[in-house]
């Protein structure tokens, strides 16, 4: 019986998730389409067309965050911006690449940089009202995937602790940390991962 709750619990809160996920990319789009109107109606069409542009470019990426061939990566990548109002997260994939295709098991390194993502929002800190900023880059050259975090923000007293964690993690998934640079409300780390196709 207890199995059951579970399972009803859980499948309630995925359609609760689903449910809003929807509502804010509805929320979304309302907005987009309400800045283009904006645009028209004033006969400024040249901005009208760079918004277009860049509203095309953000769509293009999430295809690449869709095509990664992890789903579990890929969905909380997805939806990050729904679900947390105090970091903006933008992925940037150069070239395409599908983690389906690697000989490697790459589960691991895609359930590593979930926690490393989660680990970045855990530890952000007030920011003066202001929504902190994180760029997740993945980008593969030949058998090797490099893995940055580019954030813009403050982080906690207890970040360093937490990432000497990930930094193992890292090293267990055969990763390499190759930089690592803390300023002024900046962080920025760099890793190579192998990954063999």
């Amino acid at each position: 019986m207890l199995q059951w709750k579970r399972l009803l619990i859980g499948r309630g809160m995925a359609v609760k998730n689903l449910v809003e996920v929807l509502s804010y990319q509805r929320h979304d789009i309302l907005n987009h389409m309400q800045v283009l109107l904006g645009y028209l109606k004033l006969g400024r069409y040249e901005q009208c067309e760079e918004y277009i542009k860049r509203f095309v470019e953000s769509t293009h990426r999430d295809s690449l965050v869709s095509a990664l061939g992890h789903d579990e990566l890929a969905a909380y990548l997805l939806t990050f911006n729904v679900f947390n109002k105090n970091i903006v997260l933008e992925v940037e994939i150069p070239v395409p690449f599908s983690f389906s295709r690697a000989r490697n098991n790459m589960d691991a390194v895609c359930q590593w940089m979930i926690s490393l993502v989660k680990a970045i929002r855990d530890h952000d800190a007030n920011n003066q009202g202001e929504p902190s900023h994180l760029i997740l880059r993945m980008h593969k050259e030949d058998d090797t995937l490099l893995v940055s975090t580019d954030y813009s923000g403050f982080l906690d007293a207890k970040w360093e602790e937490t990432f000497s964690v990930l930094k193992e993690e890292g090293k267990n998934c055969g990763g390499q940390l190759t930089h690592y640079e803390r300023g002024e409300g900046e962080v920025f780390t760099e890793w190579k991962i192998p990954f063999l196709t």
